[in-house]
Formats: C-alpha cells, sequence, structure tokens
C-alpha cells in the first residue's frame, strides 16, 4: 500500500499538531503550579521573612539603647534611651505577634526553632531588666 505524498504531509502536520497541544498542557500546567508556589511565597512566606528581619533589626537597637543607657551620665539621656528601649520592646512584640500566624501547622522545626528564639528572647529581656 502507497501512501502519496498529500497524505504523509497531513501526517507530519497532524503529529506536530498532537505535540503541540501536549507541549501546551504540559506548560499550562507547570504555570499553574508556579503561580500557586509564588501565591504561597507571597502570602505566607514573605510576612513572615519581614517579621523576622524587623525583629531582628529591632533588637540590635535595642542592644545599642541598652548601651547609650549604660554609658549614659545624665537623668534625662538615661530617660531618653529607656523610653526608646521600651518603643523597641513594643516593636518587637508586635513583630512576634505578626509572624506567629506565618509559622506553618505542618513545621514542627520552625516551630521548634520560634519556642527556642522566644525562650532566648524572655532570658535576654530578665537580664536587660537588671
Amino acid at each position: 500500500m502507497r501512501v502519496n505524498a498529500k497524505s504523509k504531509i497531513n501526517l507530519a502536520f497532524g503529529a506536530i499538531g498532537v505535540l503541540f497541544m501536549l507541549f501546551a498542557f504540559i506548560l499550562l500546567n507547570q504555570a499553574t503550579r508556579i503561580k500557586w508556589h509564588s501565591n504561597e511565597i507571597e502570602t505566607n512566606w514573605l510576612p513572615g521573612i519581614v517579621s523576622i528581619n524587623t525583629i531582628d533589626s529591632a533588637m540590635g537597637e535595642y542592644r545599642a539603647a541598652e548601651i547609650g543607657h549604660s554609658l549614659a551620665k545624665e537623668d534625662i539621656s538615661k530617660a531618653e534611651f529607656n523610653q526608646k528601649m521600651v518603643l523597641l520592646k513594643e516593636k518587637v512584640q508586635a513583630m512576634k505577634d505578626k509572624y506567629e500566624p506565618t509559622i506553618r501547622p505542618t513545621s514542627e522545626i520552625e516551630r521548634a526553632l520560634y519556642q527556642h528564639f522566644i525562650k532566648l528572647y524572655d532570658q535576654y529581656m530578665v537580664a536587660s531588666e537588671q
């Protein structure tokens, strides 16, 4: 049985069309998965990272204010540093409150690390009060 050139061309274009549709389906599926992951990053991970970064910078500022308070000779300066330390504690608490909901329930490691941070933070604050 001989196949003429017209049938061969139609068969080739049909195969290319099927491959194109398969490729388009795979691309759409991957694009959907990428969109889902980017939404997870945007709604869960980034707010948590921003909160942790803010806690880190506030704690650095708190330590600097604590040193300034210790080195200050005048009561007015000590009061200013003390007020700044109170504001920074409030900022850290606000960021902790903002971060806690972003910890995924399935992430035991993240929860354990956060609990360890809270323990060390509380110890530091007790030592700072003295």
